[in-house]
């Protein structure tokens, strides 16, 4: 089994380094708290390196051009980045990854499994919960760098919430729950899928909840003013990469070339001839 999880560790470090903090959170989890055998299997470590042996373009890559994900995790810490999270707010927006009315059923999920001896065995998730907490407010990341370990955790507090509310044949309990859920279920569909009419959307507050969502409209108009101004011989030159991945997205249909833009990954294309 361990293997075959070095195998989905090491697809994932191709598309985040996330998965490292991930595997080092579990690690650390399985020092502290248990149980330490699991480290002395051989297969654990061989599935480390079957991982790392995936990753190994990636980190080359990464190491010929100057640890480019180093400096774009530099300009995230200093607030950059529109969705850059300051320190002071790291914890109180955990209590929005999975909604304020689901957060004290991950809550008592993680203490439960620092108390419940029925789930000991899973007790290094909450350690490597805990611990990268710490690592990500010292590093200045993002809120939502820690939005994969809460399925884990709501599932540890999911059995006590359910009891909680058959506890004594209280049906008033289960539907003002079950309600209360569904509102919370809508606003964030609202908030984070395409619901709201474009020609409505900037007169709502979704955008300043949720910033991408702005970032995700009128792509295919940009492209076309773009096109209906751009003669033969010309480049097109964009201040980000999400203009210059709509460019070549969408540009080729109207006859555009692909995009140059010196933001992030698209600086390595180079300057336009």
């Amino acid at each position: 089994l361990w293997l075959l999880v070095g195998l989905v560790a090491g697809i994932g470090l191709l598309a985040t380094d996330l998965v490292a903090f991930l595997m080092a959170g579990l690690v650390v989890g399985l020092l502290v708290v248990g149980p330490r055998h699991v480290l002395r299997s051989p297969y654990l470590w061989i599935g480390g390196v079957v991982a790392l042996a995936l990753s190994a373009p990636y980190l080359a890559w990464q190491g010929a051009h100057g640890w480019p994900e180093l400096a774009v995790s530099r300009s995230i810490a200093a607030g950059e980045s529109g969705t850059s999270t300051p320190r002071a707010l790291f914890i109180p927006d955990q209590l929005l990854n999975l909604g304020p009315v689901l957060a004290p059923v991950w809550v008592y999920g993680l203490i439960r499994l620092f108390r419940d001896s029925a789930v000991r065995r899973w007790r290094p998730v909450g350690v490597a919960y805990v611990f990268l907490l710490v690592v990500f407010i010292a590093l200045a990341g993002k809120a939502y760098y820690l939005a994969g370990m809460y399925p884990p955790l709501a599932g540890a507090g999911a059995q006590p919430t359910a009891d909680w509310l058959r506890r004594g044949g209280d049906r008033a309990r289960m539907i003002a729950f079950t309600v209360v859920v569904a509102v919370s279920f809508i606003v964030a569909a609202v908030i984070t899928l395409p619901l709201v009419p474009v020609t409505a959307l900037h007169d709502t507050p979704i955008v300043a909840v949720n910033y991408d969502a702005g970032e995700t409209v009128a792509w295919p108009a940009f492209v076309k003013e773009i096109a209906a101004a751009y003669r033969p011989g010309e480049v097109v030159l964009t201040s980000n990469y999400g203009e210059a991945g709509a460019v070549d997205h969408y540009g080729h249909v109207d006859g555009l070339p692909s995009a140059y833009s010196v933001n992030n990954a698209f600086w390595y294309w180079g300057p336009p001839p």
